[in-house]
């Protein structure tokens, strides 16, 4: 199936059961069963294959006129920074509904 060939491009930290889940009726579902982390795929997967120092995200204030990019490694950064301080506090990882 075609959702399966893309869906091996991305990392994922528990496979699906089936690609597609029809018989769940007018809320059929893809991939049941799998889990990724986005934020990994997003960002973490860059930096580690060597393009942390690529451009990922442009913020441009048309208001002030101040333009400001980030890279791979500087937004995994930030996001972990503000990710990290959540884990004592007791957050789970979300499963999909």
């Amino acid at each position: 199936m075609e959702g399966e060939v893309e869906a091996s491009r991305i990392d994922w930290d528990a496979p699906w059961d089936v690609v597609f889940e029809e018989q769940a009726g007018p809320y059929s579902r893809w991939f049941p069963g799998a889990r990724l982390n986005t934020s990994a795929n997003c960002l973490d997967r860059h930096v580690d294959a060597g393009a942390g120092e690529r451009p990922t995200l442009v913020w441009d204030s048309a208001m002030t006129g101040e333009q400001i990019t980030f890279t791979y490694r500087q937004l995994r950064d930030r996001v972990a920074k503000v990710a990290g301080p959540w884990q004592p506090r007791g957050c789970v990882v979300l499963t999909a509904w």
